[in-house]
């Protein structure tokens, strides 16, 4: 291991621009095809509301790693397919290496959202260093990375879907597994192996085998070189869109023989209790309650991917606290009504985004919250009551 030197930039400085033909021609050029433009959207407050104080600025101007919302206007970047040539794959985060020294953007959404990434073994660090200059101390900004020489080569040519964080159910369903868009837009590729993680999770291997991609590389040492890359960027980086959320569920609810227009009529809440951290502390008071209101009581581990699928493709009202379970409430039926127990002192505004590009309901009730690391949480009581009556 050595650590060097980093720099970004994003493939549409780096790729020379083609059509469909030019990206499959078998040439050595970086070339990448814009498959679709970005956007933006407006999204309206959240409408299940207990304390207005509590929400009045949710969308102001939020920072974050793979979120661009300022004054409620959500904007997601475009669309495209890259063909690279001689390129690196880091592992962990999954960083595409034009070379040594430089980065393409798009590996976590864009540039914009790798430049946020300041530190993390996974990624890359980043420090200010004083330098003189003509007798005068100036500071200079130094990215570096913790190189690891290529274990692993790939001679044929592959398509990298495998991306950051996605050991975990949120970003594999929301982020990683749409990257498998090019697969419709591109049948002409859908033979081509697929860079998956080097051991897969239950919930990995449920969705790669429905989906029928079933040829993969795994991806199993330090960094992998690869001789012609087809990298498929997010499907809204930087973002949500409907045309994302939409893809998912219809995709899943195809291949599992289910529904995707299900009348909405089941009463959710998702517990956490067998998870790590973000507990409700008092759920033995909030989970009776909800019960005798006609919730369901679930743990989502306890499902297979299709039973959860199938569970909240029928959701009238789902009650959970915020965390990877969440991400099932994209395939909740339009008008559906989410109320996110979020914890303090900064609530993340995702799945709001969520609900409104679905036409859905949204409330956020903030909880109590540790500080010791698990962020477990206490729910008042009688201000989930208030909402709860709100939609329902």
């Amino acid at each position: 291991m050595k650590l060097k030197s980093l720099e970004v930039v994003s493939l549409y400085d780096w790729c020379r621009p083609t059509d469909v033909a030019g990206l499959l021609d078998g040439g050595s050029a970086n070339v990448v095809w814009r498959a679709k433009r970005g956007g933006s959207v407006t999204l309206p407050p959240p409408d299940i509301i207990d304390d207005p104080a509590e929400v009045a600025g949710i969308g102001d101007d939020c920072h974050d790693v793979a979120l661009n919302v300022v004054k409620n206007v959500l904007r997601y970047e475009d669309r495209s397919v890259a063909r690279l040539s001689d390129v690196v794959v880091r592992g962990g985060c999954r960083t595409v290496m034009l070379d040594e020294h430089l980065a393409i953007g798009e590996s976590y959404h864009d540039k914009r959202a790798f430049e946020f990434i300041k530190a993390g073994p996974a990624s890359h660090y980043a420090m200010v260093a004083p330098i003189n200059v003509n007798g005068e101390q100036m500071p200079l900004e130094v990215k570096f990375y913790a190189a690891f020489e290529p274990d692993q080569i790939i001679d044929e040519p592959a398509v990298l879907v495998d991306s950051r964080w996605s050991e975990t159910y949120f970003h594999w369903i929301l982020e990683t597994l749409p990257r498998l868009w090019y697969r419709d837009a591109l049948p002409e590729l859908a033979d081509v192996p697929v860079i998956v993680p080097g051991q897969p999770t239950r919930f990995q291997r449920e969705t790669l085998d429905a989906l029928g991609v079933t040829r993969t590389i795994p991806f199993t040492g330090q960094a992998i070189r690869a001789k012609r890359l087809y990298f498929p960027t997010f499907m809204a980086p930087t973002s949500f869109s409907t045309e994302m959320m939409d893809w998912i569920k219809e995709s899943l609810c195809r291949v599992f023989g289910l529904d995707p227009d299900a009348k909405p009529s089941r009463l959710i809440y998702a517990s956490r209790r067998k998870a790590r951290a973000r507990h409700i502390l008092n759920e033995a008071e909030i989970a009776p309650m909800l019960a005798a209101r006609g919730f369901e009581v679930m743990c989502l581990e306890d499902l297979s991917l299709r039973d959860q699928v199938a569970l909240f493709s029928q959701a009238k009202v789902v009650v959970a606290p915020n965390g990877s379970g969440t991400a099932n409430f994209v395939f909740a039926p339009r008008g559906a009504a989410l109320i996110d127990l979020v914890t303090l002192p900064n609530p993340h505004p995702i799945f709001w985004m969520m609900a409104k590009l679905k036409s859905c309901r949204y409330g956020r009730l903030p909880c109590q919250t540790t500080q010791d690391g698990r962020a477990d949480m206490v729910v008042d009581a009688k201000r989930l009551t208030a909402m709860l009556d709100q939609v329902m």
